[in-house]
């Protein structure tokens, strides 16, 4: 089943993401941003998969050619050009929408208090894909990506970020944290994996978010890019020329 998904969402990105697009440059990007990215390895296809969504990575577009996002094991600061990597296809910038059309003063000054305290505490925050690949693979009624061990896998991860003093987090969820903790709200239409995962009665994922709750205070909800980019606040830009 997951396979065709895989080749599904290959042909649904060829044909819907045409070469001539119209594209920005680094240089037009403004302030939060969000950069959304296409890659092509098997994880890239398969976090796509799962989520229903051309995406498969957020980024937060910070000034001076630099992103905030969750990669590998942990939060980084990043140029543009080393985020984007040879797997990539495409990247493609998504903007906050309300009705004075951008962010307002106060609103970018909340934004830069948020994304310098998660830059400075960057050591804080883990990610592992093997986490996003186990919890997500549980909450697709129709996946059979993963057996049960995969989840067990991701949850040992859990235990040991937790004992470390780390905090997991995935890239979407931090884009999400960094608007709604600035008092900026993104909402989230409850469907999919948003809605499967915050009524799962899972033991594992009950755990989960229970963890996070009690020694975060944060919002527990997995957001994925999907869920961003369905958002009725986030509205598309443009392709990102990076190039």
């Amino acid at each position: 089943m997951n396979s065709i998904r895989l080749w599904i969402n290959l042909i649904y990105c060829t044909f819907t993401h045409p070469i001539f697009k119209y594209k920005i440059s680094v240089d037009e990007l403004k302030l939060f941003d969000l950069l959304f990215f296409h890659g092509h390895t098997l994880l890239n296809k398969a976090i796509q998969s799962l989520t229903d969504s051309k995406y498969n990575h957020v980024a937060i577009y910070i000034g001076n050619g630099l992103v905030l996002h969750a990669v590998g094991n942990g939060l980084i600061v990043q140029k543009i050009s080393e985020a984007i990597d040879e797997s990539d296809k495409f990247v493609d910038v998504y903007r906050y929408h309300n009705t004075s059309d951008w962010l307002t003063l106060d609103q970018i000054n909340s934004l830069i208090v948020t994304t310098s305290a998660y830059a400075q505490n960057k050591e804080r925050y883990a990610v592992e894909a093997l986490l996003i690949l186990g919890i997500l693979s549980q909450l697709r009624k129709d996946s059979n990506y993963a057996s049960r061990r995969l989840l067990d896998d991701a949850f040992s991860i859990l235990n040991n970020a937790f004992a470390n003093g780390k905090e997991p987090v995935i890239c979407s969820e931090i884009a999400y944290r960094v608007y709604v903790e600035s008092g900026i709200p993104i909402e989230i239409i409850p469907e999919g994996l948003h809605e499967e995962y915050s009524t799962s009665i899972d033991k594992t994922l009950m755990i989960y978010k229970r963890i996070k709750k009690e020694l975060y205070g944060v919002n527990p909800n997995f957001v994925t890019p999907h869920d961003l980019v369905m958002s009725p606040d986030i509205e598309f830009v443009a392709g990102l020329k990076w190039e």
